[in-house]
């Protein structure tokens, strides 16, 4: 039972190491993937198209959860613009920063602060774009709140 016990504790340990120290940050970052699931959703509307609805991971530490939401703005931005609901100037191509593919386990706060920043100045235009265009389109409000 004591061998359990520890197992458990080493397990949060190792969870909570995961996520920002800085609730701040880790506020930030939910709110990314908290734009892409809405962009989703209104994105879905406006193109009448189906869409398989990917949910952030369950339990998910900080790092998972931005690298989860570029994955969904990448899709996002690759369906608006194929369908014409993103200004051409949004419509760049993927968004693969140097660290993405080597984001996971505890990267610190700093780092975090500096991916988080780096990616919401790529998603957050994306987000209110489509939010923009799903108001024009009498979506039903409150459309895209945030706070």
């Amino acid at each position: 039972m004591r061998g359990i016990v520890l197992l458990l504790l080493a397990l949060l340990a190792a969870a909570a190491s995961a996520q920002a120290t800085d609730p701040a940050l880790s506020i930030d970052v939910h709110r990314l993937a908290v734009m892409m699931s809405q962009s989703r959703a209104h994105l879905a509307t406006m193109t009448a198209l189906p869409d398989a609805v990917v949910e952030p991971p369950e339990e998910a530490s900080d790092v998972d959860t931005l690298v989860w939401a570029i994955g969904q703005y990448n899709a996002i931005a690759g369906r608006a613009c194929r369908t014409g609901n993103l200004p051409a100037r949004l419509c760049i191509g993927p968004y693969a920063p140097p660290w993405l593919s080597a984001a996971h386990g505890d990267v610190g706060d700093d780092r975090l602060r500096g991916m988080a920043d780096e990616a919401s100045a790529r998603l957050q235009p994306l987000w209110e774009a489509i939010c923009a265009k799903a108001r024009r389109s009498h979506a039903p409000e409150p459309v895209c709140p945030m706070e």
